[in-house]
């Protein structure tokens, strides 16, 4: 491997509405036309990894024509790289693998991780990406991570965008297929030594992450930190209460951050979350509180 720049610069992604996206997605289209759909590799050398990366997808589209995806929570990680190093880090919704290798690159040995993955084709890209960077570190699980074991139903979202599937019902769906669930508890506690703790916990599963958190009451008090993503508008459509969620994350000690792409994750309040009108963000749990400011 490379030599790991966790203060490598980042160029931001830039969201446009309206036309630019339709161009985008034009543009993508044609791409696909031309390139087929199939699997190509991609090196991040701000990272020291190599991707396999599929080119029908919007997200293998933007890691192979920018070199990076979420540029503001991969600095926060890379920037922890000292204190995360020889740790327990745990990625539920690993989709192709983007933060899972770059995980087993940081805990590398004696460090653990844990990745959660249900969509068998996702799956297969995941385990490719990390067969090519040699990661030993991994313990890869093709299940979904719910509030107790048993089977359900996966709902494919967008097929160009694989990261759209999700296990609530009630979501734009191009299909469906069985997965097996089980709990982070079941799964992560008993490999933990005693008093070890989780570095971190990052979870991205479309509106679910209420359901995986609650697989997880004995694991959350031993984790420092967790990155997800709340996504009020999928949990209301999938019947499931985003003040739910808040009082789980409150429960165990949490303070709420918000990732933001100008600067460190700021605090969020709970009354943003609740709001009927918000969508949703990625947020850091985070046992540190907020510093006061000083006037």
């Amino acid at each position: 491997m490379g030599t790991f720049a966790a203060d490598a610069p980042f160029r931001p992604l830039v969201r446009h509405g309206g036309i630019v996206e339709r161009m985008r997605d034009w543009a993508h289209e044609a791409e696909v036309r031309l390139l087929g759909s199939r699997l190509i590799e991609r090196a991040v050398p701000e990272l020291g990894l190599t991707y396999i990366l599929p080119t029908h997808t919007l997200l293998g589209r933007l890691i192979r024509v920018n070199g990076m995806y979420e540029e503001h929570m991969i600095n926060w990680v890379t920037e922890r790289y000292d204190s995360l190093r020889g740790g327990v880090m745990i990625d539920v919704g690993a989709n192709i693998g983007w933060y899972t290798a770059l995980f087993a690159r940081i805990a590398r040995d004696p460090g653990q991780v844990f990745a959660f993955e249900p969509d068998p084709n996702n799956f297969d890209v995941l385990s490719r990406t990390l067969d090519r960077n040699g990661t030993p570190n991994v313990r890869l699980m093709q299940a979904a991570a719910g509030a107790a074991s048993g089977t359900g139903t996966l709902n494919l979202g967008y097929h160009r965008n694989p990261g759209s599937h999700s296990m609530l019902s009630g979501q734009y769906s191009e299909g469906s297929v069985d997965v097996p669930i089980v709990t982070l508890d079941q799964v992560v506690m008993p490999m933990l030594a005693p008093g070890q703790q989780v570095s971190l916990i990052k979870m991205d599963i479309e509106g679910y992450e209420l359901v995986a958190l609650r697989g997880a009451e004995q694991l959350l008090p031993r984790t420092r930190n967790v990155i997800l993503e709340f996504s009020a508008h999928r949990m209301r459509k999938g019947g499931l209460d985003p003040a739910d969620l808040v009082a789980l994350i409150e429960r165990h000690g949490f303070h709420m951050y918000e990732f933001v792409l100008d600067g460190p994750p700021r605090p969020i309040a709970r009354e943003r979350l609740l709001d009927p009108a918000f969508r949703k963000c990625n947020m850091l749990l985070d046992r540190e509180a907020p510093v006061p400011l000083i006037h």
